[in-house]
């Protein structure tokens, strides 16, 4: 009898679910929309039943669509979006919502950290604090709440707990979810008493921490109900979405690069070490699967959500395709037009108060010009996050960066970046890299694998690469200074550079 392995993955605007056979291949996979997940103005509180509700259906709805008895399923494995937390009591019950990583209630307390403890968390921590701080946001305003909560986990643990019964002591997550918190300790891979005394929280509210294949529970009769997966069914704890998905891809090497084009705009490197960014503060760290990994991280929180924001608010009823096209049109440099796409405040290095800007507005700008100026501003940071890993590791980066995600889909932001950075793209188009790590990880959970011996991924063929043209080179690094020197000038130095760029007149293509 064949068996299967299922695979979550709670993203913050999508949901998806993939069903994979003993080969490792996904047989079947389906997404729903979150529309939920995020409200905006900064503040995100959906109801997390709904969630747990929209992932039984899907789990339903994909085993159908592989033409599979759920019974068969051996296994389910399940990653999540890794900032955002929610405070269950003993009994389960969820009490604050899902404090979401892009809920920016919380800043000014992750400010104030930084600003006394900024050493003690980047040579501990994984370097980019999002949920502690809305832990002791809890404590300090919602006290009455927070003394009720027994333990704060994340999304995917959340929903893991409801299917397999757990109680709140037995609240756990994997030990890649630990990289957004804040008071962890990267190199043990364990809360760091030091820094919990330092957020004034109590280190018993923490969520236990395991390994991604550890089995957590098995599918209760009512979630046997509700998804069609037989009572019994072990649940692996999983891991963080991007962790997931490097697993599944086969990512997981020193010195592979990787631009991730999804909700957040992350560049990341497989290394195998962990060396704190002390001097520029720009690079925090996942921990990888493999226990003698870690991904060098840059990222903008929120990032490429600017893109479809954009869509919807000036997009004159226009594709997003449409909205590239028409941009590939528009010289590269927008026509002096420059932007900054921190809607959510900057991460990498930690810069609370940033926000989106456009600088430069002329009236002869239409929005083809303000679409071409986000992917521009998107890709000059990321070009910048590539010189940061390249000072701390500068005989692991590679010439190819392998682009995934959404994002990586249209072809003009990517030639925009391949530019930028100077390195060839590897594109992997309609990738379930997450979904099958997941499923991977259930696997190993219940011994069908080992880590060793996990399946081969078999390339897409309709994989395909994007390389810098040579000739704009020059222009591009124009391009790139003037947005550096924009961030340490004044207003009148920045405008002042953005007419020097504008006035030479360059015919570029893109």
């Amino acid at each position: 009898m064949k068996k299967y392995l299922l695979g979550i993955d709670i993203g913050t605007s999508e949901l998806k679910a993939g069903i994979i056979d003993e080969s490792g291949t996904v047989l079947a996979s389906l997404q729903s929309h979150n529309s939920s997940i995020f409200k905006g103005n900064g503040k995100g509180q959906p109801d997390t039943l709904s969630i747990v509700n929209n992932t039984a259906r899907l789990i339903k709805d994909v085993c159908s669509k592989a033409e599979i008895d759920p019974a068969d399923v051996a296994a389910l494995g399940m990653d999540a979006q890794m900032g955002g937390i929610i405070g269950v009591a003993q009994d389960f019950r969820p009490l604050t919502g899902i404090d979401m990583g892009l809920d920016l209630k919380a800043e000014q307390i992750n400010a104030d950290f930084h600003r006394k403890y900024k050493e003690q968390l980047i040579s501990i921590s994984c370097g980019s604090p999002r949920n502690t701080p809305k832990i002791a946001w809890w404590k300090e305003y919602e006290a009455h709440t927070y003394d009720r909560v027994r333990r704060f986990i994340t999304l995917s643990g959340f929903v893991a707990g409801k299917l397999t019964g757990i109680s709140g002591d037995d609240a756990v997550i994997d030990d890649t979810m630990i990289a957004y918190f804040g008071n962890e300790n990267a190199l043990m891979r364990s809360w760091s008493k030091e820094l919990t005394s330092l957020w004034d929280i109590d280190i018993d509210k923490m969520p236990k921490i395991g390994n991604p294949w550890d089995i957590l529970g098995t599918i209760t009769n009512r979630a046997s109900y509700e998804t069609g997966l037989k009572p019994g069914t072990p649940v692996v704890l999983g891991a963080g979405d991007q962790p997931a998905g490097f697993f599944g891809g086969g990512f997981n090497r020193p010195g592979t690069l990787i631009d991730i084009g999804g909700s957040t705009a992350m560049l990341t490197l497989c290394v195998n070490e962990f060396i704190p960014d002390t001097e520029n503060h720009s690079i925090m760290y996942m921990p990888a699967v493999d226990k003698d990994k870690y991904f060098a991280t840059w990222y903008i929180n929120g990032g490429d959500m600017v893109i479809p924001w954009f869509q919807r608010n000036f997009g004159n009823n226009l594709t997003l395709t449409e909205l590239s096209k028409q941009a590939g049109k528009v010289p590269a440099g927008s026509e002096g037009l420059l932007f900054f796409p921190y809607f959510g405040g900057r991460q990498c290095p930690y810069q609370n108060n940033l926000r989106g800007s456009w600088i430069g507005l002329n009236l002869g700008h239409k929005p083809d010009h303000m679409f071409r100026s986000i992917l521009e501003g998107i890709a000059a940071q990321i070009s910048g996050g590539l010189d940061s890993l390249e000072r701390l590791f500068p005989d692991l980066i590679p010439q190819l960066i392998e682009g995934i995600g959404g994002a990586a889909k249209d072809d003009t932001f990517t030639e925009i970046k391949a530019n930028f950075t100077g390195r060839d793209y590897r594109i992997h188009p309609g990738f379930n890299a997450s979904l099958r790590g997941s499923a991977l990880l259930a696997g190993v959970g219940i011994g069908m694998f080992s880590l060793e011996s996990i399946p081969e991924l078999e390339r897409n063929k309709s994989e395909y690469s994007i390389s810098p043209l040579p000739s704009l080179k020059q222009d591009y690094a124009d391009l790139k200074t003037a947005y550096s020197l924009m961030e340490k000038r004044t207003l009148e130095e920045s405008f002042e550079i953005l007419s020097k760029l504008n006035s030479q007149n360059k015919s570029l293509k893109t």
